[in-house]
């Protein structure tokens, strides 16, 4: 799968890989298209989600504004599964 993100994305992806998945940081190369299989994608899903529960929550449980933007990289990484998924079913 051929994920393509902005440029923000790309940059808080990299963050968060370096810290917490520093094995896949090879899958990300200097570019803004990233190829993943479905399990690495999975995984750094998990990673950044990890993540968003551990820094971007507010003491009330809302979302901070780096919660809100990982929030979106989580986002768009399911999105980019799920558009594989659609057009491989027609």
């Amino acid at each position: 799968m051929i994920l393509k993100l902005k440029s923000e994305m790309e940059d808080l992806l990299t963050e968060v890989i370096e810290k917490r998945r520093p094995d896949l940081l090879r899958k990300l190369p200097p570019y803004r298209e990233i190829d993943l299989t479905e399990d690495e994608r999975d995984e750094i899903i998990d990673a950044v989600t990890d993540e968003f529960t551990e820094t971007g929550l507010k003491d009330d449980d809302e979302p901070n504004e780096r919660g809100i933007r990982l929030d979106d990289l989580i986002g768009a990484l399911a999105a980019a599964s799920y558009d594989i998924a659609s057009s491989s079913d027609g």
